[in-house]
């Protein structure tokens, strides 16, 4: 019966045959090269452009190794944001396997007892780095000794490329294979992909930081500077080189446009990518103050003295204005409110004071009215919802 339930992907690795069937033909390479770092119990970054199916392709392998006892305990870290997504895609793909949530959503107690359940029974726990910071000793004991998860995965992996409390954390947690999962994998700084590899190499890759800096990140740092003599590129050129062959076999990535190109019978799935640019007129309200803004007297005296940088920072405010006037920082209220005569002296402290344009609470049909790029966003979000279209949203996050 197991036989004809699942196929062979690899000699000695058989997954599902209705997940097989779903799959294309570069997750199936995918599974291969991470249950090849299975069988080696190295870890690996699986860094496919988005919307490849990283998740599928690592559920796909999980589901699998559980099933067929090759490992029993998973712990999966991910922003809280895409735990829900991690859960309907388990339950989609794998519905057999038992998922447990340890995030903000239950009580402690029942948080508590979802950990116990994987750990005692077996399973995957679900949890954000927040909690995996404030429950990593949890999370590595059982019964008041050690516990070791087989597999410990982290979604969005590029979040431990600095050394913070939750990356300490992080590293403390024991476990006997390891993956990282990113869409970003380019580091700006050598110091960073080196802190990816050796959280899911155990440190047993590129060694300690301090060998590493001496041995790559110096030498190339030093041959990419503008004013490198032609031997410290060459030397720069050769110790990168060497660098790329030594984590290559624990690196996948794929991009969309590789990916569309070399398999015809994809192309013909996926419908035509059209780039749709959308010009939207500002509310009467933005325009009133995006004009008050370039009329203040700061603003004419930046441009007559021509401070890039300090110009570069107000078209920063211009932009937020063009996109909500609530995004606006409490500085920039307070010189545009100087200006209107509408306004009491009293009126204006108390704004500032309380710094109602930024966290006075108001109905939302007040707030798509205020932004015309909004209110267009949210009329089109209609409009294909009763399509029945799928919408992934991108938004830039705004921080205070």
């Amino acid at each position: 019966m197991v036989s004809s339930e699942y196929t062979e992907v690899v000699k000695g690795f058989k997954v599902k045959k209705a997940v097989f069937d779903r799959l294309y033909d570069y997750q199936v390479d995918g599974i291969k090269w991470l249950y090849k770092l299975f069988v080696q119990e190295a870890g690996g970054i699986l860094a496919d452009d988005m919307g490849l199916g990283k998740t599928i392709q690592t559920i796909a392998l999980l589901s699998s190794l559980l099933y067929f006892d090759k490992i029993k305990s998973v712990l999966i870290v991910a922003p809280s944001t895409l735990l829900i997504n991690w859960g309907k895609e388990f339950r989609s793909w794998a519905p057999d396997v038992k998922v447990f949530k340890f995030d903000g959503s239950v009580s402690s107690n029942v948080r508590l007892r979802a950990l116990e359940n994987v750990q005692r029974n077996g399973g995957v726990l679900l949890t954000t780095y927040d909690l995996c910071r404030n429950y990593a000793d949890t999370f590595s004991q059982c019964d008041w000794r050690q516990f070791i998860w087989d597999y410990f995965i982290l979604d969005e992996g590029h979040k431990i490329k600095n050394p913070t409390k939750t990356t300490k954390a992080i590293y403390n947690i024991p476990s006997r294979h390891r993956l990282v999962i990113t869409g970003t994998p380019v580091q700006n700084k050598l110091k960073e992909l080196w802190a990816l590899y050796d959280f899911a190499m155990k440190g047993t890759l590129l060694g300690t930081y301090r060998s590493f800096k001496m041995r790559y990140e110096d030498p190339i740092t030093k041959g990419l500077s503008k004013d490198a003599m032609m031997k410290d590129m060459i030397k720069a050129n050769k110790i990168a080189e060497n660098l790329r062959q030594i984590y290559e076999p624990y690196f996948l990535r794929r991009e969309k446009q590789e990916i569309f190109n070399s398999n015809r019978d994809l192309k013909l799935k996926l419908p035509i990518k059209i780039d749709w640019v959308v010009w939207i007129r500002l509310t009467q309200e933005q325009i009133n103050v995006y004009r008050d803004f370039i009329a203040l007297d700061s603003i004419k005296e930046l441009i007559l003295r021509e401070n890039k940088k300090s110009i570069f920072l107000h078209i920063l405010t211009l932009k937020k204005i063009c996109d909500h006037l609530r995004l606006l920082s409490k500085n920039v209220c307070e010189q545009l409110l100087s200006k209107n005569d509408s306004l009491s002296e009293n009126e204006m402290e108390k704004i500032i004071e309380e710094d109602q344009m930024v966290n006075i609470e108001v109905p939302d049909e007040i707030l798509i009215a205020e932004s015309g790029k909004l209110a267009f966003c949210l009329d089109l979000l209609e409009e294909l919802k009763e399509k029945n279209h799928r919408v992934l949203l991108f938004s830039q996050k705004n921080g205070k």
